[in-house]
């Protein structure tokens, strides 16, 4: 299993989407060693973890909306270190994000993890980033180099069998 470094208490009306051993099964391929961090806040939303900072994304002047979005799971590269912060939700949200995660969130994370990479890549910080809209059913995925965005998608969660 892996290792805990962190896990914040959560009040009532709000719990953890995955577990360190859920998570872990989903990682078990993976050669690469991760710290996990559970984390709570009210206001996780993805701009805080970008500093507030945007860029322009595929050639377009609009810049990509994350209102609504509650920040999930964050995979992160910092320090000659791998880590993985996993942020409270709402109860009531709990299953839908559950469900919507493992049919597509997860398999997108792992592929990032386990890309292959040149030693550049691991200068600075590097975080994927994976959030949720109950409001839009809708999954985001941010990738970011130190406080630049470098690509964001967003795409229909699904919700449903």
């Amino acid at each position: 299993m892996l290792p805990t470094i962190s896990k914040d208490r959560v009040p009532r009306g709000w719990s953890y989407p995955f577990g360190a051993e859920k998570i872990s099964g989903f990682l078990s391929e993976s050669k690469r060693p991760i710290d996990l961090f559970f984390y709570h806040g009210e206001y996780c939303s993805l701009s805080t973890c970008v500093d507030g900072t945007y860029t322009k994304l595929h050639g377009v002047n609009s810049y990509p909306s994350t209102h609504g979005y509650r920040k999930v799971l964050t995979l992160k590269w910092v320090s000659d270190n791998w880590g993985l912060s996993i942020f409270s939700v709402n109860s009531k949200d709990k299953n839908l994000i559950e469900y919507a995660f493992e049919r597509s969130a997860i398999s997108r994370m792992i592929e990032w993890l386990n890309m292959g990479r040149n030693d550049t890549w691991f200068e600075g910080v590097q975080r994927y980033q994976i959030g949720f809209s109950a409001e839009a059913s809708s999954i985001c995925f941010w990738e970011v180099h130190n406080a630049q965005v470098i690509s964001a998608k967003f795409e229909a969660a699904e919700l449903t069998e």
